[in-house]
């Protein structure tokens, strides 16, 4: 499979992938996630880790802490997540809270290209 658009992920390495999450894209609507309680990656067709297990790896955060208004950032450090395959793959975030009991997929259209330890 080849896709125009990859993001290099490396193994082993806590490179940092930001998004902005939406609960609308259509609308552009952003995602509050102040009642977020886990965030869910599956690279593949394989979940890999939720927020719970792997706290450090899966972070949200409003960009600007001091303004309740600033856009929220979702930030994955794919490279530490367990049991990831090289090669190319398509990325699926999924939050829960409250509002979304069985989870909002933020998305499901990024596509990495995991690469081996060297």
């Amino acid at each position: 499979m080849s896709w125009g658009s990859c993001t290099k992920v490396y193994e082993g390495h806590g490179n940092v992938l930001t998004f902005v999450p939406y609960a609308d894209t259509r609308s552009r609507e952003l995602l509050d996630m102040s009642g977020v309680t886990e965030v869910r990656v599956c690279v593949g067709s394989s979940p890999v880790a939720s927020s719970t297990l792997n706290p450090t790896s899966i972070v949200w955060e409003q960009e600007d802490p001091l303004d309740s208004d600033s856009r929220w950032l979702l930030r994955l450090k794919l490279g530490l997540l367990p049991d990831l395959v090289t090669g190319e793959q398509r990325v699926r975030i999924v939050a829960y809270d409250a509002a979304y009991p069985n989870g909002l997929v933020v998305t499901d259209s990024f596509h990495v290209d995991v690469v081996g330890p060297c």
